[in-house]
């Protein structure tokens, strides 16, 4: 688990593993056979960070890449999914720095795809984040050429942590991982990869 939530070994006596989907790529994930009806499932998902814009031949600064927007939802056991359900994932990757005097590319969407116990489908999305890039207004108001950070959230009084915002320098970053995007590129330089984003599943007995 590359970012590890504190007391996930037992609440209310059951285990509680929060399994965490990352880096990019194609994941699936089916419930804990302890749960049952009643028991819930937060669900939360990052897309990937924006990359970053190359620096420009003109005197304007270049735009960092700019992070996705949480997405989540508490699921219930036995009308959202069951033991029988399985939850496809996609987790999307971060945009490429652009080159110099190039836009960053925008980061791909993490996806969550399944089932309910009737047979309907539902779907979850976080979109990626926007490549940096002045010229469209994909910027962000303040500290313009760093790397955005999507932020943390809490859900259910766990809180998960976004990857954090990361400025130029001279020896180019990517975007911190989950969902960051890339820096712009400094003097003459390429703009910063986004980070992939993720997707988190914590299993917990209904209260």
């Amino acid at each position: 688990m590359p970012w590890p939530n504190t007391d996930d070994t037992t609440m209310g006596g059951y285990p509680v593993s929060i399994d965490v989907k990352y880096p990019a790529g194609i994941y699936s994930y089916f419930a804990p056979a302890w749960m049952k009806t009643g028991d819930l499932l937060d669900t939360l998902m990052l897309g990937g960070g924006g990359g970053g814009e190359g620096d420009r031949w003109d005197t304007t600064d270049p735009a960092g890449g700019l992070a996705p927007t949480w997405t989540t939802t508490t699921l219930t056991f036995g009308t959202d999914f069951d033991h029988s359900t399985r939850f496809d994932i996609v987790v999307g990757a971060g945009g490429k720095g652009g080159p110099f005097d190039k836009v960053g590319a925008d980061g791909t969407a993490t996806t969550v795809t399944w089932q309910t116990p009737t047979g309907a489908s539902r779907t979850l999305t976080s979109a990626g984040g926007l490549g940096g890039n002045i010229t469209a207004g994909h910027a962000a108001a303040t500290k313009r050429m760093w790397g955005q950070s999507p932020g943390n959230k809490t859900l259910s009084a766990r809180q998960y942590v976004g990857g954090l915002a990361v400025q130029p320098a001279v020896f180019q970053s990517p975007g911190n991982a989950p969902g960051g995007g890339g820096p712009a590129g400094g003097f003459l330089q390429a703009g910063g990869r986004g980070a992939d984003g993720g997707a988190w599943f914590n299993p917990r007995q209904h209260s």
